[in-house]
């Protein structure tokens, strides 16, 4: 039986200045946020323990997970086969997120930390019933955000204690993929992040993913782009 355990993440993102504050989100694309950004707990089979602990967004109706490949690594470059799923009620949003489901590992890659489940499990292991679908978002173009844009961050920071949290702030700039020569792989960000953010969403003022936070060794907080 898998069971997933208490840990601490093992990443951890600097903090940058406080965002200033910025235009808020519909209250109907902010429910649907706090059902589609999801906990996801790494868990090795070989061992029987969780191995780590991040965010993840959910963008398909037919359960596909999106997070960061280090939140899924086992120490060895390689990701885990399984991970737990913890989902918020939205109605009780001050409650820590619910073990739901079972994801399976589909793909990904270490260099640019990306990472795909697919939740094909309930809690109890039973397979998901046919036509099963679930909260998700649209996959925007962050190419086409501007610096001053308002961007806001969703996931499930450790310093925050266990419930979902939203922070905002504005798109400060870009880099390229080496964190320095042009480009607009990495999103700069004044908005608040921390371990556990990591594999979480980062949207933009319609509601649309538009980069995955993630932990760099940079000055800058950054989110890497789709």
């Amino acid at each position: 039986m898998r069971r997933p355990l208490i840990l601490l993440t093992m990443w951890l993102a600097a903090t940058a200045s406080a965002a200033v504050a910025q235009s808020v989100l519909p209250r109907e694309v902010r429910t649907r946020l706090l059902q589609a950004v999801v906990e996801v707990v790494a868990y090795d089979p070989g061992s029987g323990r969780a191995l780590g602990a991040g965010s993840g967004t959910i963008v398909s109706e037919d359960g596909f997970v999106l997070t960061n490949f280090h939140v899924l690594d086992d120490g060895t470059g390689t990701a885990v086969p399984w991970a737990a799923i913890f989902v918020s009620d939205p109605a009780a949003p001050d409650r820590a997120p619910s073990f739901r489901y079972w994801a399976r590992y589909v793909g990904g890659d270490p260099v640019h930390d990306f990472a795909l489940v697919e939740i094909v499990e309930d809690a109890e292991e039973n397979p998901l019933p046919p036509g099963t679908t679930f909260p998700s978002v649209a996959i925007g173009d962050s190419g086409a955000l501007l610096p001053g844009d308002p961007i806001t961050v969703v996931g499930y920071p450790g310093i925050s204690g266990a419930t979902i949290t939203f922070t905002s702030g504005i798109v400060s700039g870009f880099l390229g993929e080496d964190l320095e020569a042009g480009g607009k792989q990495w999103i700069k960000t004044d908005a608040k992040l921390a371990r556990g953010n990591s594999g979480g969403g980062a949207f933009d003022q319609s509601g649309v993913l538009v980069g995955i936070p993630t932990p760099v060794s940079y000055t800058h907080l950054t989110l890497p782009t789709k």
